[in-house]
């Protein structure tokens, strides 16, 4: 008796498992399914190819000002934001997943586990720190990703680990509705997720010494060369090599 009682329980013990192990599954898919629709949606109403992309616009400028960089892409944000107030840019890499939305919100919490909507998932949103200018006019803007195991989200900002991964894409482009840049990237690296990196403002000394930081430890050589007066963009996401380990890109605005 006691022998089956035994058994019994062990059953019962494995099947609540495989029904917890497929409600995971089942959960992960739906997740990622409604992931992919809200940004396929947003894509389809709201983006469209650049009129003559790539190229550098030259336009009645000054001979001596710098042509405007023109993104691959446009982006309706005049519509987008009527619809999604919180989006305040679009981060776009040629041949790569990343084709999505950022957002700003009042902490760097909300949408850590939410999409568009307001609906929880796993993936959250690409995200701006609250700390910074929601128009990029910072010297160093930071935003915020998971890294999702399908390459989705800043999943494949890991593959910078790699430099012949870098040699192939070196740059994406930010587009907002001031106008687009072309972001460079400097470095890639790993950092503890308590490291000053993370302190917003910081000084030309501190800057000095993150750029120096950078460089020394970049799983890539870019040759960018970085001036005072460049705005710096961090794309930041998890690595999971270490407990609080992250992987981060440091890049230059250009446009």
């Amino acid at each position: 008796m006691a022998r089956k009682i035994i058994r019994l329980l062990i059953f019962l013990a494995a099947l609540a498992l495989l029904l917890f192990s497929g409600y995971q599954i089942a959960r992960y898919l739906l997740e990622n399914r409604a992931r992919d629709n809200v940004t396929k949606d947003m894509i389809s109403r709201f983006v469209r190819p650049a009129p003559s992309a790539p190229v550098e616009e030259t336009g009645p400028q000054e001979e001596t000002q710098a042509p405007r960089v023109q993104a691959p892409i446009s982006v309706d944000f005049a519509a987008l934001q009527a619809e999604h107030p919180d989006i305040i840019a679009w981060l776009y890499g040629e041949n790569t997943p990343i084709h999505n939305p950022v957002v700003q919100a009042q902490d760097n919490e909300y949408y850590l586990r939410r999409l568009l909507d307001g609906s929880w998932n796993t993936a959250g949103t690409l995200f701006l720190d609250y700390r910074n200018a929601s128009d990029f006019s910072d010297g160093r803007s930071m935003i915020y990703g998971h890294s999702m195991k399908d390459g989705s989200m800043f999943g494949s900002l890991l593959e910078y680990r790699e430099p012949a991964y870098y040699q192939a894409h070196p740059a994406l482009y930010l587009l907002t509705p001031e106008g687009d840049y072309r972001v460079e990237f400097v470095a890639g690296y790993e950092v503890d997720d308590d490291s000053l990196l993370y302190t917003l403002p910081d000084s030309a000394s501190e800057r000095e010494a993150l750029i120096s930081y950078a460089a020394e430890h970049s799983a890539f050589d870019s040759g960018v060369e970085v001036t005072p007066e460049d705005r710096l963009l961090v794309l930041s996401t998890c690595a999971y090599d270490f407990e609080g380990a992250r992987f981060v890109l440091l890049g230059v605005l250009r446009g």
